[in-house]
């Protein structure tokens, strides 16, 4: 491959603009205070317009650090604007240069769209050049790409506008500028830490709790903000003052400063540390030039979209401190500061304090902000969740642009608060934004989520470029993992392909980088024409041309082949002599697997040779018994040789001080896994489908690093290795271990164990009384194992939320173990104990707070259900035969899906409560939609809306504005069931207007839904055995506002099906239900609004079924 030349950096700053627009204003502005702050910036100010570009002009773009682009309305009229946006660009690709685009009067969607101006300009453009579409096509794609890249918005053109701006822009750069040069003294995590000796004070910037904020400069040009807190009152020192320092920042304990400095996060303001005189003590932290989020939100609107992105960040800094157990206390938006690359820092942080060391009992806050266990603080220390509620009031804020409780003073808010009643959440705010918000000012501090869990409330998923970055950061771990003498060129080139159009997803589900990228990188690897000469191989032809040619030099460091689109070859054993600098081979299928078996063939006595420095190893179905006899794998890192033929990896023992990562995967063949004893830095074990392997190395046991170790399918395992000192493991699989007999001991070092699966090892009956020890368990899945006591010792997980247990029919229940022993665990959040001999729960069943599913179903010797954990949303109880009462707390209930499908010795009471119960669950709990299927063949009266057969018809109302939910109702027939599973019910919807125009909406046809629960339109699909007798199906949704709306006046006719055609409906009802109707409406449908309403359409009417479109 041609080598990429370097260049010297004879420039700082090139500056990419257009004359007319800017050069009189923001240009100037710009220029000038760059070269203020000693930064060398490049203007071409000089040459004539209408020149062709010069060389000396494409070499300054060249020798530059950075370029910034200033997008101003009239920049793509000018060729020679667009001539120099083609050459950053490709400077950037090529050279990692760092692209910096400031949009002057110009919304960025116009220029990455090239719309508004653009638009007209590029019509000029291909007039011009009709015979040069490629150079036009470029100049697009260029635009587009660095519109991409995050960056300064300024919509205003006004010129005392620009200096203000201007300044803000100045300082970043100097940033980014001196965060480049100091590039060798970043730490691991990524962030810099600066120390502060020597400093100047510069201006003010604002007035914190103490004193003070001023902007400083140190001797070697960083700049960063610095709050001065006085330590004198009336020229002597002041308990008082001490008294405050010590609660704001913890200056007179070491220990909190020690918290303090150790913080580090990209949405944490960094620490600098502190100086102190006799006058003044000084804390340093990180510059942030934009200022806080009030700033923001009083200068400008902020959208959803915009308010979505901040909070990410919050929690994701929020996230980090409480996983450090720190509460930081005082979360508003004042608190909350961003960058000009809109990067959210998380500030206030004098007021956190380390939960695990100190009693957080003082109140350091504002009052609108505060939690109700913050007002109320007697006799107990408040936490964690008191930052959510603060979340949820800032989300507000935001918002709405104002302070929560704004319409209250201090004191009333804080009497509110003590009250329990959160602040008002307005109705204007989306959907996503009101559930977000509602979700974190829940007045029980256990009922908040988590930052971790809110961060994948759909309020704030993450965007599509947000994820392409997520992907793309980790590629440069695992190259850095690789190659770790190249870790600082390895992250500078990749981190400046974040903002491109890298990843797409094949069909398959995998990741990729995009074509063009893809075939860009292996036009320059090509561009050298003799093969043997290149440094990586990709083409299917050429790799077989060098490997059976024996063509391989040490030129050649990675060979990349996707085997399902290669030609059978026939390899020698010195095939990859003479390639000593390979570091990368990878023999892969993105095809079909049937199609690769013996594509590529070795000799019996596999081969002589593999390169020494090699680090990376994937070869799909290996076709040795072993690897080359003279390999040295000491700096392996990632092995991955799946579906092979090897029954050992090779002879002797080897040193893997580097490997990471180890997967054999279905190699059925495999007997014995080599010593790993020096395999210290191991990660992830992957023997999944070895069903050769008896027995495991003990040197298994030692690798404290080891997070995930698979053996699932491993069918002839019959023991494990200790492993008591596997202090890092996080998941362990074992399903389908059959011959697994015994559970090795645990030891307390294993508090790292997430997931621990024995699914369907049959001959293991116990688990040892030291499972207890496994305090951070989360998952236990104990499905069809032999298992027939549990030990005592279970009650200690108390970190345990999903329990598996179903098709143990051996497994004893008997107190005080078994599921009585489950009561005490309060993290559940799902207990499956499906097709056991329960015959009846315990009562204290309903303290545990979390729980959200609960699978009982086909416990056959089931004959009550007491009441049910008010967190409860799940209940499949389907195919039990003894089951008769079921009893629930209806005012609390949280259920949405409830399953007694051939509970047929379910008695009537029982069932009149179900209904009942889903309908107080509707008035009380508002949840958006719920569902039940249970034995029963009559609609209930006040569905006003029946008819025989699977149709039924209305006319909305002219006025549908106060729809609140829509009830439907089908009987299913029970007689002679075409196949063993009922597949669920669909709904499909179609409207007919009064000129008989069909409309079918792909969104109004219910999708089928997942075993664990219902989608958002709630359908009924339950997995139930074949329906033994008629069975009611009744469930309400609030999702069909907008259809109303559309629809309103018209007839709409309600078809109910099942898909697969293998179940009958004999009788559908539907009922709307309006804001305005009280609960008794539900009971008499005498007295229900909608009934009186001419307009709702006769009860039994019908219409044709609607056009299928």
């Amino acid at each position: 491959m041609a080598s990429t030349p370097t260049h010297t950096n004879q420039y700082d700053v090139f500056i990419c603009f257009r004359g007319e627009d800017t050069r009189d204003n923001l240009t100037t502005h710009l220029y000038a205070s760059l070269c203020k702050n000693n930064i060398l910036a490049f203007i071409d100010d000089n040459l004539t317009r209408g020149e062709e570009i010069s060389p000396s002009l494409f070499k300054a773009i060249e020798e530059s650090k950075l370029s910034v682009i200033i997008f101003s309305p009239n920049y793509a009229s000018s060729r020679w604007c667009l001539e120099e946006l083609s050459k950053i660009m490709e400077c950037k690709r090529k050279n990692g240069q760092l692209v910096i685009p400031l949009f002057y009067g110009v919304d960025p969607s116009h220029v990455r769209n090239q719309t508004g101006s653009f638009a007209d300009a590029f019509v000029k453009h291909e007039q011009v050049f009709k015979k040069q579409v490629y150079k036009v096509q470029s100049w697009r794609e260029s635009l587009r790409e660095a519109a991409n890249i995050s960056g300064w918005v300024l919509q205003g053109t006004r010129g005392e506008l620009d200096s203000e701006f201007v300044e803000k822009v100045a300082v970043d750069i100097l940033n980014l500028l001196r965060n480049m040069n100091q590039m060798s003294n970043k730490p691991r995590n990524g962030r810099i830490r600066k120390t502060i000796t020597e400093w100047e004070k510069g201006r003010f910037l604002g007035l914190g709790w103490f004193g003070p904020v001023y902007e400083g400069i140190s001797n070697d040009g960083f700049f960063f903000a610095v709050k001065e807190i006085s330590l004198l009152n009336g020229g002597s020192p002041a308990q008082e003052s001490a008294y405050q320092l010590e609660q704001e920042i913890g200056v007179l304990s070491e220990l909190e400063i020690g918290v303090l400095s150790e913080l580090e996060h990209e949405n944490i303001v960094q620490y600098h540390g502190t100086q102190k005189d006799s006058s003044n003590l000084y804390i340093f932290f990180e510059y942030v030039s934009m200022g806080n989020l009030v700033t923001l939100y009083q200068k400008y609107h902020l959208r959803d979209t915009q308010v979505s992105a901040y909070t990410r960040q919050i929690l994701l800094g929020l996230k980090y401190l409480h996983d450090q157990n720190v509460v930081h206390r005082d979360l508003k938006c004042e608190n909350i500061l961003v960058a000009a690359s809109g990067s959210v820092k998380i500030t206030g942080m004098g007021f956190a304090k380390a939960t695990k060391w100190i009693d957080v009992r003082s109140i350091m806050r504002s009052a609108f902000w505060m939690a109700p266990e913050v007002v109320n603080r007697k006799n107990h220390s408040y936490g964690l969740p008191s930052d959510i509620w603060s979340v949820g009031c800032t989300v507000l804020e935001m918002l709405t642009s104002s302070n929560p409780y704004s319409e209250l003073e201090p004191v009333q808010a804080l009497f509110k608060i003590a009250r329990g009643i959160p602040p008002d959440v307005p109705g204007f705010l989306s959907n996503d934004a009101r559930d977000f918000i509602l979700q974190c000012i829940q007045v029980n501090p256990e009922d908040r989520p988590s930052a971790a869990l809110l961060l994948d409330h759909p309020f704030v998923k993450k965007s599509e470029a947000e994820l392409v970055e997520d992907i793309v950061n980790d590629v440069v771990r695992k190259l850095n993992r690789m190659f770790p003498c190249e870790e600082c060129r390895v992250h500078f080139s990749i981190s400046n392909l974040i903002n491109k159009s890298l990843v797409v997803e094949t069909s398959t589900n995998r990741l990729e980088l995009h074509d063009l990228i893809r075939d860009m990188c292996w036009g320059i690897v090509n561009e050298q024409s003799v093969v043997q000469h290149r440094t990586r191989l990709q083409n299917p032809e050429d790799v077989r041309y060098v490997l059976m040619k024996k063509k391989g030099t040490d030129l050649i460091e990675g060979i990349c082949l996707d085997i399902s689109k290669a030609r059978r070859m026939h390899l020698d054993s010195d095939s990859f002599v003479g390639m000593d600098r390979l570091r990368f081979l990878k023999f892969y299928s993105a095809g079909s697997s049937v199609n690769c078996k013996e594509a590529i063939h070795l000799p019996s006595g596999g081969l002589q040779y593999l390169s020494d420095v090699l680090s990376y190893l994937h070869w799909e179905d290996f076709p040795s018994k072993c690897l080359a006899t003279n390999f040295c794998a000491e700096n392996l890192v990632d092995i991955i040789l799946t579906q092979s033929k090897l029954k050992r990896l090779w002879k002797g023992k080897q040193d893997l001080p580097n490997l990471k990562r180890m997967d054999l995967s279905g190699s059925k063949y495999l007997e014995k896994l080599p010593h790993l004893s020096k395999a210290r830095n191991i990660e992830s074990i992957n023997l999944r489908q070895c069903k050769s392997l008896v027995k495991l190395p003990s040197s298994m046991g030692n690798l404290d690093k080891l997070e995930v170790l698979i053996l699932d399918y491993c069918s002839n395992l019959t023991t494990l290795p200790s492993i008591g000192k596997l202090k890092s493991l996080r998941h362990l699989y074992l399903l389908r271990c059959f011959k697994l007999e015994c559970f090795p001991e645990i030891t307390d070092s294993m508090t790292s164990l997430y997931t621990l699966r024995l699914t369907g090892c049959r001959k293991l009956k116990s688990l040892p009384h030291s499972i207890g020890n496994l305090r951070s368990l989360e998952n236990l899945d104990l499905e069809e194992t032999g298992i027939t006591v549990l030990p005592r010792s279970i009650y200690q997980l108390k970190n345990l939320r999903w329990f598996y247990s179903s098709a143990n029919a051996d497994l004893q229940w008997s107190q005080p173990i078994g599921l009585w022993s489950l009561a005490n665990l309060s993290s559940l959040e799902r207990i499956d104990v499906q097709g056991n001999n329960l015959e009846t729960l315990p009562e204290s069943i309903i303290q545990l707070p979390k729980v959200k599913i609960l699978n009982i179903s086909s416990c056959k010797r089931l004959r009550f259900l007491p009441k049910l954990p008010p967190s409860l949303e799940t209940l499949r109880a389907n195919n039990c035969d003894s089951l008769k009462t079921y009893l629930n707390n209806s005012r609390s209930s949280n259920l949405s899906s409830i399953n007694f499908a051939n509970c047929i010795k379910l008695d009537q009471q029982t069932r009149t409560m179900i209904i009942t119960d889903m309908l107080s669950n509707f008035e009380i709990n508002q949840v958006s939609s719920a569902a039940t299927i249970l034995p029963g063949n009559e609609i209930p009266q006040w569905f006003h809306c029946q008819s025989e057969g699977p149709l039924v018809t209305m006319k909305l109302p002219s006025n549908c504005g106060g729809f609140s939910r829509i009830f439907f109702c089908a009987v299913l027939s029970g007689e002679e069931p075409k196949r063993r599973k009922f597949s669920g019910l669909t709904l499909f919807c179609g409207f007919e207007n009064a000129k008989g125009d069909t409309e079918n909406d792909a969104g109004n046809e219910l999708e089928t839904l997942e075993e664990v629960g219902y989608s958002d339109l709630s359908t009924c699909t339950h997995y139930a055995d074949a329906l033994k007798l008629d069975h009611l199906v009744l469930w309400y949704t609030n999702k069909f506002q907008e259809f109303f709306n559309k629809f309103r006046g018209e007839e709409v006719c309600f078809e109910f099906k099942d898909p697969a055609k293998y179940s009958k409906v004999k009788r559908c009802g539907v009922c709307i239900i309006y804001d305005e109707m009280d609960g008794e409406s539900f009971g008499n449908s005498s007295k229900r609004s909608s009934s009186n309403d001419p307009e709702m359409g006769t009860e039994g009417q019908q219409l044709k079924r609607p056009k299928q479109s």
